[in-house]
């Protein structure tokens, strides 16, 4: 549901192709998972095509990634956990805690925008527009600051972290080939980053 969630962009539904990309089962145990969400009204699913979350499905993958970001900030505001730690405990704290607990953490931190890698907590009657853009997508010479991580596995964090990558940081475009690596600087650092990466987080101009 978590991974529907992320997913999900319009009401076209999502290949089944991308959420077992994005998952680490096979493409049967995914068939198996969402026929089961299917039975229970959480996702309309066309088998071998595509998913999409029902209304009240929606509902249901709004609560687990607000917990889990509501989580993650407070492991990283309050208890000064980095960004990877925070995820990785987030996961197992999450499946321990009350709908009731999530409620007065979220209080106590304020009501949080969004999570320690810059992407929206979820909340109802909330509508969030996607900010920026792609670092894919950006030209060689603009100068950025970036704006979120998508992708919040614990190795590509990790990556990141040494790369001095995160929300807030400083990036320059020093050239950007049409397929391999790009070339950007961070602070007084040239390093290169696979478009494929670069496609997983978002920045803006600056």
């Amino acid at each position: 549901m978590f991974i529907l969630y992320k997913l999900e962009r319009d009401d076209r539904g999502i290949k089944i192709a991308e959420v077992v990309k994005n998952v680490n089962v096979s493409q049967s145990k995914v068939s198996l998972i969402l026929k089961e969400l299917s039975e229970k009204g959480l996702v309309v699913y066309t088998r071998y095509k595509s998913v999409r979350l029902t209304d009240t499905g929606r509902k249901v993958a709004a609560y687990l990634v607000r917990r889990h970001r509501v989580l993650e900030r407070f492991l990283s505001d309050i208890l000064k956990y980095d960004s990877v730690l925070s995820h990785v405990e987030a996961h197992r704290l999450e499946h321990s805690v009350s709908r009731e607990f999530v409620d007065r953490l979220d209080s106590f931190l304020k009501y949080p925008a969004k999570d320690p890698h810059g992407n929206p907590i979820p909340r109802e009657g909330m509508k969030y527009k996607e900010e920026g853009f792609l670092l894919s997508e950006a030209n060689e010479g603009d100068e950025l600051m970036v704006v979120a991580i998508l992708d919040e596995s614990p190795d590509f964090l990790k990556r990141l972290i040494d790369y001095s990558i995160y929300p807030g940081a400083k990036i320059k475009v020093l050239s950007k080939p049409p397929f391999g690596a790009m070339a950007i600087k961070i602070g007084d650092t040239n390093i290169a980053i696979d478009l494929s990466s670069a496609g997983k987080i978002r920045v803006k101009k600056v």
